[in-house]
């Protein structure tokens, strides 16, 4: 038999057929945990339970509502036993408990990323990183660096490189030009070469690239991508768009070791920032389970599976689904890996244009970007999927893309959409008339803010000023009609630093700019309202509200410790963000990062 736990604490045992693993998915995806145990009357009096930990002389935000700050928290056993003054907690400090002074500095609930990729992240830290590079020559320059450690034939692999970024590239507002296979050929050309875009969403080859991936003039374009070719001859130019991008395996090593060694990189990244749970796509539920055997997992980690692109016939929903509750069932047993949503995509991303939009690219008057599947397909992944219990998070970044995903939505049965909390993932572009819909569908908004940072650069050139004000980036207008919102950042598209997705999405200012008004800043959320979509709304939308996201008594204990009173900072500048530093990460009551004492 095995053991089934679904954050809940609650074990129940079911048989390892496949009938059974579906039957208790489709019981499980997408129902909220069970409510914490009530206080009980030795809580509250004498007898209490005495805390492991007691901190006090604080300022914690309890993410119970926008703005609520107490003095004092009790932890014991890995949960919350009490907040409020120093004279609330004091039942529950005994001769055994570490009392720590935090003589005035913050504390919040930990960091729930609702939106990253924590291997690819991983694999992104040991590979070229080519983020925030200038130019075209900036870029080859590492990658001729790297050849020359490398043997011939050895895979040469990066990502990060911004073409919107480099000096000179795009003189003309129209020109929609990418690298091409030619500039990597001049310094690499007896080596493949594979480089990510920031967004992950285009991939950059060199001629020995192609040719081991068999891309020729020859090759048709997959459904949903794009082989860029070179003018009559159609010899590709070395760029694949979208799905295309599926077209290449990369020859490296892999396996559990390759991921966990990913994953562990990842996870000390994230707890120094102050992370103690992520939504995240594409990382070994193996390896993942085996960091928790050995007790090296630093975060609650939600992992989501692909939705995919091969759920058009329904003999093969129906293996994908069951691959899906097979999944579920191995983790069933772990207190720190579930299994959560199945990822679709609907479109690409506005840097690349190929996000999908309503009207034509302000900048490519020709295109309105790329639908990854055919008309009808995504409407039959979503069906089967929701009637089969499970939650769908669909990326969804061009105005067009949100309303397809909300159309699709919309044909779901009203109580379904309400238990499984259905997500649009990134928002970037929404029509004025989409924006009450979240709320009336129950769909959860999933939003970056640090998105912003990057993108102000050339939204405006992507959509024409006028567009961009009125559909760009709306978070005020989607929490004042009411949406469920949730934060995240993307990592490794971007950094994954809550402190600066902060600052994104209290200022709507770019990080490296001085301005004092953001853009569009009446779009700004107020500093409690996306502190608490970062804890409260990020675990509402995974399900797992009934345990953690508030500091609450008999919540998971988990949260970070800042180096001063960030919320009084904030109040008189919000760079006080950029400044600040987390002095201790907590999973469960326990140091993961950092030291609680000055």
């Amino acid at each position: 038999m095995h053991m089934l736990d679904d954050t809940s604490g609650r074990r129940a045992a079911v048989a390892p057929t496949l009938a059974v693993g579906l039957a208790l998915a489709i019981a499980l995806a997408g129902c909220p945990a069970s409510p914490p145990p009530a206080a009980s009357k030795r809580s509250r009096g004498a007898g209490a339970a005495r805390a492991e930990l007691a901190l006090v002389n604080g300022r914690i935000f309890t993410a119970r509502s926008d703005s609520e700050l107490v003095a004092a928290l009790a932890i014991g056993n890995g949960r919350v036993l009490a907040v409020g003054s120093r004279a609330a907690i004091a039942a529950h400090i005994g001769a055994g408990t570490r009392v720590v002074d935090l003589g005035g500095r913050f504390v919040a609930p930990g960091f729930h990323d609702a939106h990253m990729h924590l291997q690819s992240a991983g694999d992104a830290l040991a590979r070229l990183d080519l983020s925030g590079l200038r130019s075209l020559d900036d870029v080859l320059a590492k990658v001729r660096a790297a050849v020359a450690k490398r043997p011939a034939g050895a895979w040469i692999v990066g990502r990060g490189w911004d073409q919107t970024l480099w000096k000179g590239w795009h003189p003309a507002q129209k020109d929609a030009r990418w690298p091409t296979r030619a500039d990597l050929d001049r310094v690499a050309p007896r080596h493949p070469v594979a480089l990510a875009r920031i967004d992950g969403h285009v991939l950059w080859l060199n001629s020995a690239a192609l040719a081991r991936a068999g891309i020729s003039a020859k090759s048709a374009d997959p459904s949903g991508g794009t082989i860029v070719r070179e003018g009559k001859s159609r010899q590709p130019s070395g760029i694949l768009e979208e799905k295309a991008t599926a077209l290449v395996r990369i020859g490296e090593g892999g396996g559990v070791a390759a991921a966990r060694q990913a994953l562990l990189r990842a996870l000390q990244r994230a707890r120094r920032r102050g992370v103690t749970s992520v939504c995240e796509l594409g990382s070994s539920l193996d390896a993942l389970l085996a960091l928790e055997r050995e007790g090296k997992l630093t975060a609650r980690v939600t992992l989501w599976t692909s939705l995919g692109s091969d759920l058009s016939a329904a003999t093969a929903r129906r293996a994908k689904l069951a691959a899906h509750a097979q999944a579920r069932a191995r983790a069933g047993g772990a207190a720190l890996v579930r299994l959560g949503a199945l990822k679709g995509f609907v479109d690409g991303t506005l840097g690349s244009r190929t996000a999908a939009l309503l009207e034509p690219y302000a900048d490519k008057p020709g295109s309105r970007g790329t639908l990854r599947q055919p008309p009808g397909v995504l409407e039959a992944q979503v069906l089967a999927a929701s009637r089969a219990g499970f939650q769908i998070a669909l990326h969804a970044i061009g105005d067009r893309a949100v309303r397809r995903a909300l159309d699709t939505y919309a044909k779901l049965a009203p109580a379904a959409r309400a238990r499984l909390r259905h997500r649009v993932e990134h928002v970037q572009v929404i029509a004025p008339a989409d924006v009450p819909r979240f709320a009336k569908l129950s769909v959860i908004a999933s939003l970056q803010p640090c998105h912003l940072s990057t993108d102000q650069r050339w939204v405006e050139k992507r959509l024409g000023a006028a567009r961009a004000a009125e559909r760009g980036y709306r978070w005020r207008a989607l929490a004042s009609a009411g949406a469920r919102i949730a934060l995240g950042t993307d990592w490794p598209v971007e950094p994954v630093d809550p402190l600066r997705n902060l600052f994104a999405a209290i200022t709507r200012r770019r990080v490296e700019t001085p301005a004092v008004v953001g853009w569009h800043a009446e779009q700004a959320l107020a500093f409690g309202q996306a502190l608490r979509a970062y804890s409260a709304g990020s675990a509402y939308a995974t399900h797992v509200e009934a345990r953690r996201g508030t500091l609450a008594p008999g919540m998971d204990a988990d949260l970070v410790v800042f180096d001063r009173d960030l919320w009084s900072a904030v109040a008189k500048s919000p760079r006080a963000l950029l400044d600040a530093r987390v002095s201790a990460t907590l999973l469960a009551g326990k140091v993961v990062y950092g030291k609680l004492g000055r």
